[in-house]
C-alpha cells in the first residue's frame, strides 16, 4: 500500500500545532487587505479586526489559483502516493473548482467538495485519518465514506456582528442593518453547503449566550449525539468565553474537546467574539 496523505485548506481551521499532531498537509488561503495580499496565517485576527474598524471595506479571502493547487499537490506526491484533499464547500468558495483543474486526470489525486465550513471539513479529514489508522487501503473508498460522513456532522458559528456576513455577501444586508444595533448573536450553521441562519436569536454577555447557543444546536439531534469528541473554535472570544463553552460541552458529556483559534476565513466574515462547535451525531 502507498502512504496516503490528507490534504485540506486553511479554511479547516486548524493551527500549524493540530496540523502536525494529524499529519495533514495545509493549503492556506489568501487574505487581502486594501491594496496587500498575504498567505492566511501571516496576519492574525487581531490585524483582520483593526483593518475593518480603519478602512471602509473588510479584509477579503479567496482560495489559491490553479497553479497554487499544482504546486501544493506536487508538494504532496513527494512525501505520498496519493492525496486526499478537501475543499471547503465549492458553494462559499471557487476553491473546489481551482483544485478540481489542478488535479487534471492524475488518478492518485482525489478533490472532496466538503460542503462544510470551519471545523466541519476538519471532521471529514479526521474521519479519513481514522479509515487509514484502521488499515483501510482503498483511498476512494476512504474519501467515499469522509464524504458520507459530512450527513453526521453538525457545524456552526455563534456570530456577535453580521455586518461582517453582509458585507462579504453571506448574509442579506437588511438583516444586519435590523439586528447589530441590538445586543443580540445570532448562530450560522451549514445546510446542503450553504450558510443560514438559526432561528434562536441570544441575547446578552458571550459567557451567558454559549449555553443557550450550545444547547440549542445539541437538542436537534437528542438520542443521536456521538459524545466522543467536540471540535470547538474561535475568532477572539473572550477566554472567559471559550473557557466557559468548553467547560459546557465537556458537562454535556463529550469526553474530548479540541478547543482552537479559528484561522482568517471565520474571521473576514465572522467578525470578533465568534464561537463555534462541530460534532458529529448518528442516523
Amino acid at each position: 500500500m502507498g502512504k496516503i496523505i490528507i490534504s485540506l485548506e486553511s479554511t479547516a481551521d486548524l493551527p500549524a500545532k493540530e496540523l502536525k499532531h494529524f499529519n495533514f498537509e495545509c493549503l492556506p488561503f489568501h487574505v487581502t487587505m486594501g491594496e496587500e495580499t498575504f498567505w492566511d496565517g501571516e496576519k492574525s485576527n487581531e490585524d483582520i479586526f483593526a483593518f475593518s474598524e480603519t478602512h471602509s471595506t473588510l479584509a477579503k479571502t479567496s482560495a489559491p489559483n490553479v497553479k497554487e493547487y499544482e504546486d501544493h499537490f506536487q508538494k504532496c506526491l513527494q512525501k505520498g502516493d496519493k492525496i486526499i484533499h478537501f475543499c471547503i464547500s465549492s458553494s462559499l468558495s471557487g476553491g473546489y473548482k481551482n483544485a478540481c483543474l489542478a488535479k487534471g486526470d492524475n488518478p492518485n489525486i482525489l478533490v472532496v467538495d466538503s460542503e462544510e465550513f470551519s471545523l466541519g471539513i476538519a471532521m471529514e479529514a479526521f474521519k479519513a485519518k481514522e479509515l487509514i489508522e484502521k488499515g483501510e487501503e482503498d483511498f476512494c473508498l476512504i474519501a467515499k465514506k469522509a464524504k458520507e460522513f459530512r450527513n453526521t456532522i453538525d457545524a456552526s458559528l455563534m456570530i456577535s456582528d453580521l455586518k461582517f456576513m453582509a458585507k462579504g455577501g453571506r448574509c442579506p444586508s437588511l438583516v444586519a442593518k435590523l439586528l447589530s444595533p441590538l445586543p443580540l448573536r445570532v448562530s450560522v450553521y451549514v445546510k446542503e453547503g450553504k450558510l443560514s441562519l438559526a432561528k434562536t436569536l441570544l441575547l446578552g454577555k458571550i459567557e451567558k449566550c454559549v449555553k443557550t447557543y450550545i444547547d440549542s444546536r445539541l437538542k436537534l439531534y437528542e438520542g443521536k449525539i456521538d459524545y466522543s469528541f467536540v471540535a470547538l473554535g474561535y475568532t477572539s472570544a473572550s477566554r472567559k468565553g471559550v473557557e466557559e463553552a468548553v467547560n459546557y460541552l465537556k458537562q454535556k458529556g463529550f469526553q474530548e474537546v479540541l478547543s482552537v483559534p479559528t484561522n482568517a476565513t471565520d474571521a473576514c466574515h465572522g467578525g470578533p467574539d465568534v464561537i463555534g462547535f462541530t460534532f458529529a451525531f448518528h442516523e
